[in-house]
Formats: structure tokens, sequence, C-alpha cells
């Protein structure tokens, strides 16, 4: 199958096709999101970012969302690559159903300076869980759908053996969507890519290990 990147209510104009994936894609952020090649290569601008603080509820909204519909079990995933320049640069795989309710599967630039796996899971405010430092800019993210559960995995290799970050519900009946993220909630913007997207719609198997 082909997805049709739509530039929703800004360039309605200008599409972009990416292969593999199961429906249409939408952004508000056309000049974000460019298919080059076999990669799809992602611009955040400064200070970009989607995360609600449970202490303060502040709530940022602005990074660059590419994201298309969803239905049944499924697993996408992509191997990600983030130019990391500004702590908290990240590129992320993520899934939602509602304004509010969301979680994104990020690699991330932490504070030491060290790329790290960070998921957060949004259900009207965001929480922040490191996972593990990883040595390279790259990583292989997933998303795995199993019922009305979700569980995010990284691997080094697009394959056996996928770590477990966590599993998580979203509790809501809303329609579901996916698709990927780049946010520089600290810097002046930053570059990712995704490459080797996978859309499988099948069931997990194994939480734990992944398979």
């Amino acid at each position: 199958m082909v997805c049709i990147l739509e530039f929703v209510d800004r360039s309605p104009n200008h599409s972009l096709s990416l292969p593999g994936l199961p429906a249409a894609c939408a952004t508000s952020s056309p000049q974000a999101w460019q298919w080059s090649g076999d990669r799809l290569v992602a611009n955040a601008g400064p200070g970009d970012n989607l995360f609600i603080s449970p202490i303060t509820r502040k709530s940022d909204l602005s990074a660059p969302v590419l994201r298309f519909p969803v239905e049944g079990d499924f697993l996408l995933s992509a191997r990600v690559e983030v130019h990391f320049r500004e702590t908290f640069d990240a590129a992320a795989l993520i899934i939602g159903r509602e304004e509010g309710v969301w979680a994104k599967l990020c690699l991330e630039f932490s504070p030491e300076h060290q790329p790290m796996v960070v998921s957060v899971v949004t259900r009207g405010t965001s929480d922040d869980a490191n996972c593990v430092v990883h040595p390279h800019s790259w990583l292989y993210l997933r998303i795995a759908r199993i019922g009305e559960g979700f569980a995010f995995h990284y691997s080094v290799a697009n394959s056996s053996p996928w770590q477990l970050v966590r599993a998580f519900t979203l509790d809501s009946a809303a329609p579901l969507w996916a698709g990927f993220l780049i946010q520089s909630p600290r810097g002046s913007g930053c570059e990712g890519e995704f490459s080797d997207i996978r859309w499988d719609p099948a069931t997990l198997n194994e939480l734990r290990s992944g398979e």
C-alpha cells in the first residue's frame, strides 16, 4: 500500500508518497517532512515539543507530527536516527486517540548529552520515563497494539531480541492514529530520519520478548 502525505491547512497542492503504510498520512506542519529516496526526513523548529507537564500542567503542542489512521492489532517499526544538538532533541514513533491522549517512544538526547530511549504516555497530563542509554544516535523503535493495550519496544537490528520499554493503555474509545514526531524543546531545531519503516497488521505474541 502507499501512504499519501496530505499537507493539511497550509499547502494542499503538495503531496508525498510513503510506501507500505495502510492509509493516508496528514500533518499540519508540511515544511517539517520530506521523503528522500528511502527515508523520511523530519525537521523540528526552535522549541518544538509535545508534552503536558504533570507538575505545572503547562501544555506545549508545537512538535511536528505526521500521522495516519489505524485499526486492529499491528506492529509499526522504523530505524530512527537523530542529529542531536541540544538536550531533549528527539525523534519518535507516536500513537494517539484524541487531543490530550497520546504516547510517544523517543530516541532523545539526555541532559548528560547521551542518546537515550525515553517514553511518554499522556492522558490529560504527560508522564516521562527514561529507559536506557544507547551508545549511538540511531536505534530501531516499535509500537505494537494488542487489543486495547499497547507496547513499546526497541532493538538494534529491527528484529529479535526486542527489548520491552513499557506496556500501557490510552483509556479512550476515540479513533486511533499512529505516526512520527520530531522535537527540539530546548534547542534551535534538529533533524531526524526514519528509515526501514515497516507496517505489519499482526498481533504480538510475546510481550516480554517482543516476538
